[in-house]
């Protein structure tokens, strides 16, 4: 009876459900033998009105989800080992696998296992649901966009690592001081030093040849930030890697993380000091467009990587110019 109570539900959900976007029919596409694990998500959410919100986070992270991958090589692996044998807390353990599967040399040549082929209904469902017991927990949801929210809070995943219920592991919860000021509930950087986790931003670990591999990195702006991130991303707190690949008056490239953040005058780039920006950049899990090469056309990878985002104007005064080309000449 079960059974047919299920199937029943399926073929309503299948009939009453909203039309799928563009996006995510490629997406549903893509996901070849795995297209069945992610039509049950959208289904559990569309057989509850009161789910629509979970729904169209499901969409969104659906829709976002090719090209996302984790890097799987026997390097990567076997640090991975180590790091769980360690003592260390399980924040630690996620910071480690973030920032190592960000390496180059251990990324480049590594084996992509593609999300939107192997990710589970199971744990989509548990991520998007524990997101959503963040959203409206904490004050400063008031002014963040439903929209935001999901670009920035939902995602499951901040680069290349391994895919695990990191939300289930740890619950952020604020003491009762934190609600004292106002002033404070309005501030994320503050908010930061109230919310408690039990793990410390200075990771060390037991392990050695870990240990030496994290600190030989652990200070580079690129792995610091991504750190920073996690901790965001855990806490809940709307923020965004962005960095721009070359100074305007000096070699170098610089990131950091910038809050989210609607009443914010003026963004500060964080840790570049008096040197100046050319182009800014977001890294997003969000998909966004990428120009068509054409036959023996070159154009950068940074312009073909469709989770980059130009967000030059949110820090610079920034001006498109057209320039007529004479062709033939």
């Amino acid at each position: 009876m079960r059974i047919v109570c299920v199937i029943f539900v399926f073929l309503f959900w299948q009939c009453s459900a909203p039309d799928y976007s563009e996006k995510l029919k490629f997406a549903l596409q893509a996901a070849r033998n795995n297209r069945p694990e992610l039509e049950k998500v959208l289904a559990h959410y569309a057989a509850h009105p009161e789910d629509s919100l979970k729904w169209q986070a499901a969409c969104f992270l659906i829709e976002n989800m090719p090209g996302h991958y984790t890097a799987e090589s026997d390097v990567l692996r076997a640090f991975r080992k180590r790091v769980d044998r360690d003592t260390v807390p399980y924040f630690s353990r996620k910071a480690f696998d973030v920032l190592i599967s960000a390496i180059p040399e251990f990324n480049r040549y590594a084996r992509k296992v593609e999300d939107v082929r192997h990710i589970t209904a199971d744990y989509l469902i548990r991520h998007i649901d524990a997101s959503f017991e963040l959203y409206g927990r904490f004050p400063w949801y008031e002014n963040v966009p439903l929209a935001d929210f999901f670009r920035y809070v939902l995602p499951y995943r901040i680069g290349n690592e391994r895919l695990d219920l990191w939300r289930d592991s740890i619950k952020p919860t604020l003491p009762d001081e934190y609600w004292i000021s106002s002033e404070i509930q309005s501030d994320y950087r503050k908010a930061r030093q109230y919310l408690e986790l039990g793990y410390d931003l200075n990771l060390h670990f037991t392990d050695t040849l870990v240990d030496q591999l994290y600190q030989k990195i652990a200070y580079e702006c690129h792995y610091l930030n991504l750190k920073h991130l996690l901790r965001d991303r855990v806490l809940g707190i709307p923020s965004a890697l962005d960095y721009f690949p070359h100074y305007a008056n000096r070699n170098g490239l610089h990131y950091w993380v910038e809050d989210i953040d609607s009443r914010k005058r003026m963004p500060y780039i964080e840790g570049a000091a008096e040197s100046q920006p050319a182009k800014v950049f977001r890294e997003t899990f969000e998909r966004h467009v990428v120009p068509t090469v054409q036959e023996e056309e070159y154009v950068p990878d940074l312009f073909l990587n469709p989770f980059l985002c130009d967000v030059t104007d949110e820090y610079l005064y920034a001006e498109d110019v057209a320039v007529p080309v004479a062709w033939g000449m």
